[in-house]
């Protein structure tokens, strides 16, 4: 149970450190998203503002739930509009 809720005390840049995560800006759309996701064979694509602020996560699941399920399309849906936003307050204790 502790090591659990050490898992859910990690800060983001601790998950990503040494990686290279797929990071696209707010205005990207949905499908590019979706094309990135799976040339990197990932499940998530980091939003960013100017390359390194983190403002929100868009996944694989969101892309079936929040953009098609939804009837919008891909290719005219941006990410801003669909991902699901970051909160820095969130992760402060």
């Amino acid at each position: 149970m502790a090591e659990d809720h050490q898992m859910t005390q990690r800060h983001m840049s601790d998950m990503v450190r040494d990686q290279q995560p797929v990071t696209l800006p707010p205005e990207a759309s949905v499908k590019e998203a979706c094309q990135r996701m799976h040339e990197r064979r990932v499940g998530a694509v980091l939003v960013t503002e100017g390359g390194d602020h983190l403002v929100g996560i868009f996944t694989g699941r969101d892309a079936v739930g929040r953009v098609l399920a939804q009837g919008c399309t891909a290719e005219q849906t941006q990410l801003a509009a669909r991902s699901r936003h970051h909160d820095p307050q969130q992760n402060r204790g």
